[in-house]
């Protein structure tokens, strides 16, 4: 199982409506969201623009940082909550974009850039319930 967090990382929420026909490889991540074990992103980006369908991309960096002994777990609780609020905005998949980790005695600060995503098949962003305007994410 991928579980180990890397930059380009795919995560797909559980349940995303994909064109008919079109499979992906994934494996369960955490409740509600699955880690894209076959193609890249830019693979599953071709995969959908052939079958007409839109992979947006959604301006502005999401971040999460997390302390802690170990550095994969920490990635882990950092990922976790990007996750979370990629969901609470009605989007249905995330992009990792860069891990950093820096190191404080036996601590280690792990913080977790990534975008949102959204597959559909209009060419228009549309979201199943509206986010009140401006909505910008902080997450710590």
């Amino acid at each position: 199982m991928g579980r180990v967090v890397v930059p380009g990382r795919v995560f797909v929420a559980a349940g995303t409506q994909l064109p008919r026909g079109m499979t992906i490889d994934t494996d369960r991540y955490c409740q509600g969201w699955l880690v894209l074990t076959g193609p890249n992103r830019g693979m599953l980006q071709e995969k959908l623009e052939k079958a007409g369908w839109t992979f947006f991309y959604l301006a502005g960096v999401l971040k999460s940082n997390a302390w802690g002994l170990n550095q994969e777990r920490g990635a882990a609780r950092a990922l976790r909550r990007l996750l979370s609020g990629v969901a609470a905005a009605r989007f249905n998949c995330m992009v990792v974009d860069s891990i950093t980790t820096r190191r404080f005695s036996a601590w280690s600060g792990i913080t977790v850039c990534a975008h949102a995503r959204h597959i559909q098949e209009a060419g228009q962003l549309m979201r199943e319930r509206a986010v009140p305007k401006p909505y910008r994410l902080y997450i710590s």
